[in-house]
């Protein structure tokens, strides 16, 4: 027998369905205004998600999803992570971020039950994120080419002129994880978001290509990435189960071959003048060549428990000067890499764990595009914009990095337990 809501509760739910779905749906779009506006949006869209949690349903799917095999990958993982963070060169640092990780975890999952179970806050959130993208994406490009004064909207408490160069630099990355999200709701709903979606692309593709000054190249590679597995799923669509096997045996084959080649060539350290000016690797600058080099070194140098979460560029040597470059450290805060950072932070088995646990995610939703899902679509082209642009890029660490990933994956992956839901 269905439930009466009586007047007041419906206007609590109908308030409530709004406040979650605009706060997620901003979210990656505010990021204009700076990584803060991020955490405040994330971070009370989580807590309206934990209040969901009241509700016996949703207490009951988030205890499916923690249950399922990638549930218990994670939490492997997680383990592993907590004893390396315990033996580690800074074990308070390393403890900070692995319990980080599991906060941002656990809110994860309260916000895509929450948004599962809600219909209208999906649609909010839908609507917020194309909305926000094409507004602050529109005021940004002028800013930067015809009107620079209006930068200060996005440093209001900047004083002083504020420099367009390489304004929005780590924007650009977190922008190419919402693309495939932003053509799947255009293609989804039609009429004027069609509109709406074109000026944010638009505005996305002029960051991507320097108007501020610097090319999005880790930007443009997260998208490639996501091209790329989008026509592998459309391959293996077209394949029977064999053949999907030996797609992706194929595939991870590929990959682990691409990475060993390219390590092997690595600058050892200490590199010299001379290696500066005959690079091993083209396209990728010799600075990000010789980060990589001391990284891989050093990971051999501890190779299964690694040195802790977050400890890479405290190890010895980490500090010093790369001959032939001015003012460039061996590991500058971080690898750069994620696979690097992993594996030199946590060894090879926490390396092999969190891939395993990837690997699982990846295949559980690649097995709902196949049967012609398009939110699972979705759902593998962000995490391949994520996990390509991250082999260049940010720390893997690094919060507002985690944060916005979440925020994006969080629209397909809610779409996706909905439909789950309605089959049951």
């Amino acid at each position: 027998m269905a439930t009466v809501l009586n007047p007041q509760q419906f206007t609590y739910s109908r308030g409530y369905a709004w406040a979650l779905g605009l706060l997620i749906g901003i979210a990656v779009p505010v990021t204009y205004m700076g990584n803060l506006a991020l955490a405040i949006a994330f971070g009370f869209a989580a807590l309206l998600a934990a209040v969901a949690m009241a509700n016996p349903s949703a207490r009951q799917q988030a205890k499916a999803l923690a249950k399922t095999r990638v549930g218990t990958a994670a939490l492997l993982t997680l383990l592993w992570w907590v004893g390396v963070a315990i033996t580690s060169i800074d074990p308070v640092s390393s403890i900070q971020v692995v319990s980080r990780m599991a906060v941002y975890i656990m809110a994860f999952i309260w916000v895509i039950v929450a948004l599962a179970e809600r219909p209208k806050a999906r649609q909010i959130a839908e609507s917020s994120i194309m909305i926000g993208s094409a507004v602050l994406g529109t005021l940004a490009v002028i800013a930067v080419i015809v009107e620079p004064s209006l930068l200060h909207v996005f440093k209001p408490l900047h004083e002083g002129p504020i420099m367009a160069e390489n304004m929005f630099k780590s924007l650009q990355s977190v922008l190419a994880l919402t693309v495939p999200v932003l053509l799947y709701l255009a293609w989804q709903r039609r009429g004027v978001w069609i509109g709406v979606v074109s000026v944010a692309l638009i505005c996305d593709i002029a960051l991507f290509a320097g108007i501020t000054g610097q090319t999005a190249e880790s930007a443009i590679g997260g998208m490639m990435g996501a091209s790329l597995i989008l026509f592998l799923l459309f391959v293996a669509r077209h394949l029977s189960r064999p053949g999907r096997v030996l797609l992706i045996i194929a595939t991870l084959g590929l990959c682990v071959a691409l990475g060993v080649s390219v390590f092997q060539v690595l600058p050892h350290p200490p590199t010299t003048e001379n290696d500066v000016s005959s690079p091993p690797l083209p396209v990728i600058d010799f600075h990000r060549q010789a980060i990589w080099g001391f990284v891989y070194q050093k990971a051999l140098d501890a190779p299964v428990t690694g040195y802790g979460i977050n400890t890479i560029n405290k190890t010895k040597g980490a500090l010093e000067m790369v001959p032939g470059l001015q003012h460039a450290e061996y590991v500058p805060g971080h690898p750069h890499n994620w696979i690097l950072e992993i594996w030199s932070e946590t060894g090879i088995v926490g390396l092999v764990l969190f891939c395993i646990t990837q690997l699982l995610l990846v295949i559980a939703v690649a097995r709902k595009a196949l049967r012609g899902n398009g939110s699972a679509w979705i759902a593998c082209a962000v995490m391949a914009s994520f996990w390509t642009s991250s082999l260049a890029n940010f720390s893997i660490w690094a919060s507002w990095w985690q944060v916005s990933f979440l925020c994006v994956l969080a629209l397909p992956v809610s779409q996706l337990l909905a439909d789950r839901h309605k089959t049951q």
